[in-house]
């Protein structure tokens, strides 16, 4: 995935906030696929995990939806700040195939 990413970003397909969260989400996915717990439970992840949880909270697009709408409210816990970044994520590609073209490639500009 890194390397689509290098790639999507040279070309100006993604800006660079947004490259970077779709980092974390890699890192995210994975710690959770190369996990080896065998049964032990303290060797478990979850959202709840600290090194999990760390990097959740390393992505920034809800941080940069949200402070625009006086509606909206961030997220407390990993899992919801994950999901929601996703949701972010998709929504700003679905724009991008609409032809609707926010004021960067699926960036936010004031997160560069």
């Amino acid at each position: 995935m890194g390397t689509k990413i290098i790639f999507a970003e040279a070309l100006g397909l993604i800006g660079s906030a947004t490259a970077k969260d779709l980092r974390v989400i890699g890192e995210i996915r994975n710690k959770f696929a190369h996990r080896v717990d065998l049964g032990d439970p303290a060797k478990k992840i979850e959202f709840t995990s600290p090194v999990i949880d760390a990097l959740c909270r390393k992505l920034k697009i809800v941080d940069a939806v949200i402070s625009g709408r006086k509606w909206s409210t961030k997220p407390t816990d990993a899992r919801g700040l994950f999901l929601r970044s996703i949701d972010e994520l998709i929504f700003l590609v679905r724009l991008s195939r609409w032809a609707i073209k926010p004021q960067e490639p699926l960036d936010l500009p004031h997160l560069i």
